[in-house]
């Protein structure tokens, strides 16, 4: 079975990152670099010199495109598509896995469980309009639970991908549940591997406020396009944006963000 990796990396240096420190000795899969980077990291180079694909976005065109483009890379035929950030931590054994639960089971969709400081970050269960976060494993097992779940580590049957993209509104947020949402609503099957456990780190958390402020503006107009079907959605969307924007005041100790 072919195993695809796209992994997308945002003005980081190839080698730097904590995704190719976990993939750099893995062997029979192919791998895809979608770079968003807005200066030059020498990661084509780089790239080449391990032997993945390289793709120029020509600077951050967002995560909606990149997928598309690394998509249309990919063309037709069998196997599995995996997604990965640039900062995830990911076990030695996750293709084997991918690829034993690619061959026992019904699943179209497999999600691994990722851990982050908090806890328990993807599956998470759909609540309304909204999730929340799992406490252990077994409770995506609760009779009539939708999952929904990150990007990074979510592995897909090939074939579920040549027919899908990506809806280029989106920048970088609701990407990953827009999708699942999407799944959910064609009935695709879904598998947690409760074996495979990943780790997400956030290296890329914005520090300046002119970073956050820019951070803000992309994620307010994800918002917005996740929470457009009704008004109750919209309301619910504002809701997210208002706790979004009194975070920010806070850590950054401006009121700038609620005017943003």
């Amino acid at each position: 079975m072919e195993l695809t990796l796209i992994m997308v990396i945002y003005n980081k240096r190839l080698t730097d990152t904590l995704t190719f420190s976990s993939i750099r000795d893995w062997k029979d899969v192919q791998v895809i670099l979608c770079d968003n980077s807005t200066r030059d990291q020498g990661n084509e180079v780089l790239a080449r010199e391990f032997g993945y694909r390289y793709i120029s976005m020509q600077g951050n065109q967002g995560l909606a495109k990149a997928y598309n483009r690394a998509l249309d890379a990919i063309g037709a035929g069998e196997g599995v598509v995996c997604l990965l950030d640039d900062d995830t931590r990911l076990p030695a054994d996750y293709p084997d896995q991918i690829r034993q639960a690619h061959a026992r089971n019904h699943a179209k969709i497999w999600l691994p469980l990722v851990k982050d400081r908090t806890g328990y970050l993807s599956p998470a269960i759909v609540t309304g309009y909204g999730w929340k976060r799992i406490v252990q494993p077994e409770d995506v097992d609760a009779p009539g639970v939708l999952l929904t779940g990150i990007n990074s580590g979510m592995a897909v049957d090939r074939k579920i991908m040549q027919q899908y993209r990506y809806d280029e509104r989106y920048f970088l947020d609701f990407i990953d549940h827009a999708f699942l949402r999407d799944m959910r609503r064609k009935n695709i099957p879904m598998m947690v591997l409760k074996d495979v456990v990943l780790q997400q780190t956030f290296s890329s958390d914005v520090q300046s406020k002119q970073a956050a402020m820019e951070r803000f503006a992309h994620f307010k107009e994800d918002v917005k396009r996740f929470y457009s079907a009704s008004p109750t959605a919209q309301r619910y969307g504002k809701k997210i944006l208002l706790r979004r924007r009194c975070k920010l005041c806070l850590k950054h100790k401006t009121l700038s963000f609620l005017f943003a």
